[in-house]
């Protein structure tokens, strides 16, 4: 049976919040979006790499074109969804293309067995990156919104850790807006207001920085399912 598949193409910009500019901001944003059918939820993904971190190397020397590949899976939802997802950036634009798998030990098998196009490319992506198995966990909160007229989804993250180790301050937050055209009017003029500006910041590229491989991807996500947890959205 062909794997259930899912693809996103948008632009992203990321943003970083204190904890006054979160207060500011979320009324707002709730003014002018709904919140998804989970507003509020717990990721849990973990990114692949080749014993000699080839995908981590590749993606600091910003080529034009770069990708990663990654499991997911959201924590805190009843009978949860699995993907493998194939994460690329070109020229600024993102593209996600994934696919529902069963679990993490044998994602890249169910892959590899799958007809679909993009099961195709995530084994492409495997065979030219030789020994590619989990390599680090990244979990975090997360409250999501979106319009469907502007087609604009926005998130804010909290709580970010690699394993158990902090990847920003505890009254810090990573605001991601994906829009496939231009941010609303509305969104301007409250960034405007904080003084708030695009930052670049890559979970995955932090996360590298401050943790080991994983060399057991099944005895992790066994003991992951209850590894730290952060204080939440209030």
């Amino acid at each position: 049976m062909p794997a259930t598949i899912f693809t996103f193409q948008r632009w992203e910009m990321k943003f970083i919040l204190t904890q006054e500019d979160f207060n500011y901001l979320v009324p707002i944003i709730k003014a002018n979006m709904e919140p998804d059918s989970y507003p509020h939820y717990r990721i849990r993904s973990w990114y692949y790499d080749t014993p000699n971190h080839q995908v981590s190397r590749e993606n600091l020397m910003k080529p034009i074109w770069k990708s990663k590949l990654r499991y997911r899976i959201y924590v805190d939802a009843e009978n949860s969804p699995k993907f493998l997802e194939l994460k690329s950036k070109f020229d600024g634009l993102t593209y996600k293309r994934r696919i529902k798998v069963k679990s993490l030990r044998g994602a890249l098998e169910e892959a590899a067995n799958s007809d679909s196009q993009i099961a195709k490319e995530i084994t492409y992506f495997a065979k030219t990156h030789p020994g590619l198995a989990p390599a680090l966990v990244i979990t975090y909160d997360r409250l999501a919104f979106h319009d469907d007229i502007t087609d604009t989804r926005l998130t804010i993250d909290r709580d970010v850790f690699a394993g158990v180790v902090p990847l920003i301050d505890d009254d810090c937050y990573i605001m991601e807006v994906k829009v496939t055209m231009s941010l609303p009017r509305w969104l301007l003029d409250a960034l405007e207001e904080r003084k708030l500006y695009q930052r670049s910041f890559s979970k995955f590229k932090v996360a590298n920085v401050v943790s080991s491989a994983v060399t057991d991807a099944a005895e992790q996500e066994d003991a992951l399912l209850n590894s730290v947890r952060g204080e939440g959205f209030k």
